[in-house]
């Protein structure tokens, strides 16, 4: 995990006010610019306890870990809850309306997701589990992968600058529900349509592959899991 001391890692220090008499795209721009930091700060604040609990007491991880996991999603709520209509993505609005910023603000909420969730994930999948991974975290870990590729669909074949991110991260995601059910098929934690994400996901790398090929081999080992499963 990258140190959480860089300047790349850490956000502004200054948290400015929108000027004033600003309105229409430009009072939406300074709201989803403050959103952004505000969500910045809480993906950094969330990684800087998980890389400190690296150098504590081994025997109390699992417990401080779970209290990490759910403070950071009081503060997700909180946040969530906070942001104006402009920039809103309450569960009142759908994937399927957003438009860039909401989409972008989903797309950071799923990596603060995927950090604090990951130590769970990992503890049940690298059959490292001897403290025994909390079954609530495992079940909300999958579902944040798979909200995520939900997020990221509708800009699956978009070109933009955060395309390659966007690629690999949900080509991640999907190779973890794929390896999660490989290792455990008769689990019911599953989120139920999984698998129909899966294979869109699936359609887009093989549609980037194309001309980014790191993406390849990628492609070979979703669709040899996809095999495997089915």
């Amino acid at each position: 995990m990258p140190g959480s001391s860089s300047l790349v890692d850490d956000p502004p220090q200054l948290f400015p006010n929108p000027p004033e008499g600003c309105q229409g795209d430009i009072e939406r721009a300074w709201y989803f610019y403050l959103s952004e930091i505000s969500l910045w700060r809480l993906e950094v604040n969330a990684r800087r306890s998980i890389d400190q609990l690296q150098q504590g007491d081994c025997r109390g991880l699992p417990r401080t870990l779970i209290e990490v996991y759910h403070d950071t999603l009081s503060q997700l709520e909180a946040w969530r809850s906070s942001l104006p209509p402009l920039v809103s993505i309450e569960n009142g609005s759908t994937t399927e309306e957003d438009d860039v910023i909401r989409f972008v603000l989903r797309g950071r909420v799923t990596y603060v997701h995927e950090l604090i969730s990951w130590p769970f994930l990992y503890a049940i999948m690298s059959d490292r589990n001897e403290n025994g991974a909390a079954d609530q975290q495992v079940a909300d870990a999958l579902a944040f992968h798979y909200d995520r590729l939900l997020a990221n669909t509708s800009g699956y074949y978009h070109r933009h600058h955060g395309t390659w991110l966007m690629v690999r991260s949900s080509a991640r995601s999907a190779c973890i529900l794929l390896g999660f059910v490989r290792l455990y098929p008769s689990s019911r934690v599953m989120p139920p349509a999984w698998k129909d994400a899966v294979l869109l996901t699936l359609k887009m790398v093989e549609y980037w592959s194309t001309e980014i090929k790191e993406m390849c081999p990628v492609l070979h080992t979703m669709t040899r899991l996809l095999e495997i499963v089915e």
